[in-house]
């Protein structure tokens, strides 16, 4: 397995061909600021759409650059950027339903989202191999076109831009496998793709969970130590604790030690992060919390929970 780094390039626009900043990929395409850029772009006329897209901010999906090609390439963020749209696949009207059936379905992907215009989606597939990732795109093309999902094939350079764009609920699970391994024109998401999305429903609390999440946040608050230092683990922690309550205390009162603590944001993004709690246990927030030194393994609680 190659290094990969989550970090990624963020342009002002296409016409740059330096990046202004290097930005946590989650944290960017999430960003609040965009829906006020994107959503009047929804409303234009094609000719207006296309000459304001081009001033969008902008990141590399595939890692950071020093400028805007392929001899520019620092690290490899480990995601393939995949991008579907409507004029290649006229017989999908339901550009919602399509993303969530891709998310409960599809193998390898990590972030799925509607795209600047809102008639298409693109994708972000996990993929290890940075020296292969040309192979690896025609596999999951492959896969998708054996579906009747025609993605774009232009997108093949490693430095292509992705623009800022806005979806309120994208699909997202930071824990995927990575495709590279896996048999992509198998039967199994066949079967799967063809049935119909049903949501899944979140599961029940146990106690011997909000016990844990309590003790641990008790020692946080201790120890007042900032466990929420990057996005990528502010969101795994924030889907991880409603995996367990529907309530947000918890979570603000893990994040109140982060240095840019706002209590409107905390519960934006909790309230988000319930979407997703159920590629989530309690065993990530833990995870996140033995990085900085608060260990529970000799709780009682523990004990019990593992002995179950």
């Amino acid at each position: 397995m190659e290094i990969i780094d989550n970090k990624v390039s963020a342009f002002s626009n296409c016409y740059t061909t330096t990046p202004c900043e290097e930005v946590e990929i989650l944290e960017w395409l999430q960003r609040p600021s965009h829906k006020e850029l994107v959503l009047p772009l929804r409303e234009m006329s094609e000719a207006d759409y296309k000459l304001h897209k081009k001033m969008l901010p902008a990141i590399t999906p595939m890692g950071t650059f020093s400028e805007r090609n392929s001899a520019g390439w620092l690290t490899y963020s480990g995601l393939l950027c995949i991008d579907i749209d409507a004029a290649d696949n006229p017989s999908i009207t339901d550009w919602e339903s399509t993303k969530q059936i891709l998310g409960q379905y599809m193998p390898g992907l990590f972030y799925a989202g509607l795209s600047t215009s809102g008639r298409g989606l693109f994708l972000l597939v996990r993929s290890y191999y940075m020296t292969k990732y040309r192979q690896t795109l025609d596999r999951v093309y492959a896969m998708l076109e054996k579906h009747n999902i025609h993605p774009d094939k232009r997108c093949r350079d490693c430095s292509r831009l992705r623009f800022a764009s806005y979806d309120e609920n994208p699909y997202i699970d930071m824990n995927v496998k990575a495709v590279d391994a896996m048999d992509l024109l198998s039967d199994v998401f066949s079967e799967k793709y063809n049935k119909p999305y049903t949501p899944v429903k979140p599961k029940i609390s146990q106690i011997k969970d909000c016990g844990l999440l309590e003790l641990a946040v008790r020692r946080i608050e201790q120890s007042q130590v900032d466990i929420t230092k990057t996005y990528a683990s502010w969101f795994e922690i924030g889907c991880s604790i409603a995996n367990v309550t529907d309530s947000s205390e918890y979570f603000h009162r893990i994040s109140r030690f982060h240095p840019q603590y706002n209590e409107a944001e905390c519960e934006t993004q909790f309230q988000k992060c319930k979407g997703y709690r159920n590629n989530y246990s309690i065993a990530t927030f833990i995870y996140h919390c033995a990085k900085y030194n608060i260990y529970l393994k000799n709780s009682k609680l523990w004990k019990i929970k593992n002995l179950s």
